[in-house]
Order: structure tokens, then sequence, then C-alpha cells
């Protein structure tokens, strides 16, 4: 078997927000991997298309700094499972590997007083075959 090597380095993926999208905004992007925060799934995805974001951070004295990035983390909101649910995604989730194309198409109102918009997604992805493992239920 031929010997593999990995390296890596601890590298800001920023979060895009529910600000951070409007309507028509896409983009092209293949899943690095997924992380929890607070039982939450998130992604980190390196982008293809466009090769680089300008994405709005929020700095440690709370004011906002634009940063050019071309890997982010993409957070679970309510649109985005929505839209995996209706892609027939497998378990609903994104795995290592897929290849997306992330779409708004807009925010709904929120229905309740103090909750954000939700954003709704078209989403497109394309996933190598993967071998059906019983255990961990993909």
């Amino acid at each position: 078997m031929a010997k593999q090597t990995f390296s890596g380095e601890t590298k800001e993926a920023p979060f895009l927000s529910a600000d951070f999208w409007e309507e028509g905004k896409s983009f092209k992007a293949i899943v690095n991997g997924m992380f929890e925060v607070d039982g939450r799934k998130n992604y980190t995805l390196s982008l293809l298309t466009p090769h680089e974001l300008s994405v709005p951070v929020q700095q440690t004295d709370g004011t906002t700094e634009e940063v050019e990035t071309n890997v982010v983390s993409l957070g679970e909101s309510a649109g985005l499972r929505m839209a995996f649910l209706d892609a027939r995604i497998p378990n609903g989730l994104l795995l290592a590997g897929d290849r997306l194309v992330l779409t708004c198409k807009g925010k709904t109102p929120s229905k309740k007083a103090g909750q954000s918009d939700r954003v709704d997604f078209r989403v497109v992805v394309e996933r190598e075959n993967v071998a059906i493992d019983e255990e961990v239920g993909f």
C-alpha cells in the first residue's frame, strides 16, 4: 500500500450568516467536512466558483470587517435543511467530497416575533458513489 501524508493548519473559515445571503447570490464549492457547534451541524467548504467571496466578519471589538476568503463555514439552518431534504440527500447531510451549488432564492419572513427570517435555498449536490455501511447509516 502506498504511503499517504496529510498536513494542515488552523484556518479561519468565516460563517455565512443570514445577513450575507440575498436573492440570486450563489456559489459552487466542495465540502471539506462537517463539525458541530451547540448540537447544530456546520460545514466547511472550499469555494470553486467564484474562487473567493467577500464575507462580513465580526471583530473582537464589535466592528464588522469584510474579509476575502476561499474557505467558508455554512451553518445548519431551517432553509438549508429543507433544501437538503427536498433534494433527497441521504440523512439530510453533506459528506466530505460532495460538490454543491448553493443559490439563495430569497427570504421568508418569520412568523414569530424576534426570530430571523428564513433564508430559502436551491441546492444541487453531486456525490461520488459511496459504500453503504449499516452501522453508521450511510
